[in-house]
């Protein structure tokens, strides 16, 4: 594949991902490649194995689990956000996708979108991830500093690295070092400001309780699940998050599970630049 493809493609699809609750033609996707359509569609399947049209639906659907499981709005509200002519257009291509209603998904609470395209599936992560295990009946107890923040549910799978750097960043000084070992979760619920956004509570800590620190002995995180997908990565990168986004696909197409949504967890093991990586999600 010429590189120059290559490049372009990637700009596209990166135009896409900020656009996806806009009308987006083929005629408007061509004139912003400077291809004409019929090469634009050629040149776009051959790097993504997906046509326009696929891929574009695909991220769309994606968009419509996580708006089901994370937030408030109604399925008429997804339905026009993601720019469909009508609910029940929206309702057929979803019980197409996923096999059942948008309210019986939503009723489930199980984000399962492995008929959808994931973000990370394009935007190739750089390392590679291994299943550990699967563990039952599994408790996890740590000592740290919760933060609060929101997002749009559009930009639920965009990267939410620098309100999470800043977050540690806050822990690490509260902690007076930064440690090797350290875990983060996040846990997630529907916003009651506005039915299109997520709220996530994000706690950064240790295994054990630090000696002597204030405002560190009475802040805990008890996580408790009958099952949990572990996954594993390592390497020198800084933002583990298409990871994260990527063992979720392969929990849901390898491992026939699905994410609980309440919450996920992180734990960095870091010698100089080099990052172990583990992240652990409660499945079904």
């Amino acid at each position: 594949m010429n590189v120059n493809y290559l490049i372009h493609v990637h700009a596209l699809l990166q135009w896409i991902e900020d656009h996806l609750s806009e009308e987006l033609t083929i005629e408007l996707l061509s004139q912003k490649s400077g291809y004409s359509s019929s090469y634009l569609q050629k040149i776009f399947k051959d790097t993504t194995g997906d046509s326009l049209s696929k891929y574009v639906r695909g991220r769309r659907m994606f968009k419509a689990g996580v708006f089901l499981c994370f937030t408030r709005a109604s399925v008429g509200y997804i339905s026009e956000v993601l720019r469909f002519n009508s609910i029940s257009a929206f309702s057929r291509s979803f019980k197409n996708t996923f096999g059942v209603s948008p309210q019986d998904f939503r009723r489930k609470g199980v984000l399962n979108v492995s008929n959808t395209i994931a973000k990370a599936e394009v935007f190739k992560i750089p390392c590679e991830i291994k299943t550990i295990s699967m563990i039952d009946n599994a408790s996890i107890r740590l000592y740290g500093q919760y933060f609060n923040y929101s997002v749009d549910a559009i930009d639920f799978d965009k990267p939410h690295f620098n309100q999470r750097k800043r977050f540690r960043k806050k822990f690490f000084q509260h902690l007076g070092y930064t440690p090797e070992h350290y875990y983060a979760t996040s846990q997630y619920s529907p916003s009651w400001r506005s039915e299109r956004e997520v709220d996530i509570k994000y706690f950064v800590g240790l295994a054990e309780q630090p000696d002597g620190i204030a405002g560190l002995e009475n802040a805990e995180f008890c996580l408790h699940s009958n099952k949990i997908a572990c996954f594993y990565a390592e390497g020198m990168f800084v933002n583990p998050f298409y990871i994260a986004l990527s063992a979720n696909m392969k929990s849901m197409s390898e491992l026939f599970t699905g994410w609980n949504c309440n919450w996920d967890l992180e734990c960095f093991l870091t010698h100089n630049r080099f990052t172990e990586y583990r992240y652990i999600i409660p499945v079904s």
